[in-house]
């Protein structure tokens, strides 16, 4: 069972994931996500982007390595 907090984050990749391994031989894959925050019709504020970095590890790493580009749609739950 997970305890704590729960972050779903939408969004676009915004360059190939890095796959390397650690010197006992574990994956990790590194990639950012960005997405959009629009601004309320009629308001003064501008759009706004965010971004956030992603650290995948393990089987998921190399997953992660093989099957996303930049500009893919994806879904991180982490």
């Amino acid at each position: 069972m997970a305890y704590g907090n729960v972050s779903t984050i939408t969004g676009n990749i915004t360059a190939d994931p890095i796959l390397r391994f650690t010197p006992s031989g574990s994956a990790v894959a590194n990639f950012s996500v960005a997405w959009n925050q629009k601004a309320p019709k009629g308001s003064d504020r501008e759009d706004k982007a965010h971004y956030v970095e992603v650290t995948a590890w393990n089987q998921l790493a190399e997953n992660v390595a093989d099957s996303l580009t930049k500009g893919m749609r994806v879904t991180v739950v982490g």
